[in-house]
């Protein structure tokens, strides 16, 4: 199940904002709205690699791993069990299943 990441806002903080889009959308600018709300959304075992910048609007599906120092961009999607790595981010590998625990022989 993916998660939704947010930033650690306060309550006025969060109901300004929510009022400045509801503002945008009165006044018919929507694609400005659009871009202030859009979220970070990200699946389940990923691995964020320090100095990690994630954009809004950007999707990391499950399993993935973001290298360290990589710029998600808004509209970034990636697959699930990719390596993501760059400025700007891009797909640079796939994520190998793990080798079974139980070695026969050993």
């Amino acid at each position: 199940m993916a998660k939704t990441v947010k930033s650690a806002k306060t309550d006025s903080a969060a109901r300004l904002a929510q009022e400045r889009v509801v503002n945008l959308f009165k006044e018919g600018r929507r694609a400005e709205a659009d871009r202030q709300t859009r979220q970070v959304v990200m699946g389940d075992d990923v691995f964020i690699g320090s100095r990690v910048t994630l954009l809004k609007g950007c999707h990391i599906g499950n399993g993935c791993v973001v290298a360290a120092g990589a710029v998600v961009t808004p509209g970034f999607q990636a697959p699930p069990m990719s390596i993501v790595a760059g400025n700007p981010a891009r797909v640079v590998g796939q994520v190998r299943p793990a080798a079974s625990a139980a070695t026969p022989g050993i």
